[in-house]
């Protein structure tokens, strides 16, 4: 915390090693992450990089992780209070909102991601509850 009794360089110099740690402790698991998406060292040849090698390989492994990143996405809404955040919002704001996570459903299931039981349908209900708050001018907009 801020003491008046330390010298600013000292405060300064505090404030920079806590966000340091921070930056590091988010920073190291995603450079681990990072180095077990990339192919064995023994399997890099100088051309590798343009190789159909590797271009199979690392569009297998985007779709892997953006796949993952949307199911844990998808989720994460599951658990939200998404009505109480429509609370603080504009009409605007929620009919993006609606129209957005209308898309994101679609995309799952066209995509066919594996998410809990029960999270699509929370998330439909989460939906019919914000249209449902909307002022019935802007309903047809989202429906």
């Amino acid at each position: 915390g801020i003491q008046r009794k330390r010298p600013p360089e000292v405060q300064t110099s505090i404030l920079r090693r806590h966000l340091l740690e921070l930056t590091q402790s988010f920073i190291i698991p995603l450079e681990r992450y990072m180095a077990s998406l990339m192919p064995l060292q023994r399997s890099v040849t100088p051309k590798f990089f343009r190789s159909p090698n590797f271009d199979g390989w690392f569009r297998h492994r985007h779709k892997e992780m953006t796949q993952e990143l949307e199911r844990l996405h998808l989720v994460a809404l599951g658990d939200a209070d998404l009505m109480g955040w429509t609370r603080e919002k504009s009409e605007v704001e929620i009919v993006d909102f609606i129209l957005k996570l209308r898309e994101k459903l679609n995309k799952a299931r066209r995509q066919q991601l594996q998410v809990k039981d029960g999270v699509l349908e929370k998330l439909e209900t989460s939906i019919a509850a914000a249209v449902g708050s909307l002022p019935a001018a802007l309903q047809p907009l989202v429906t």
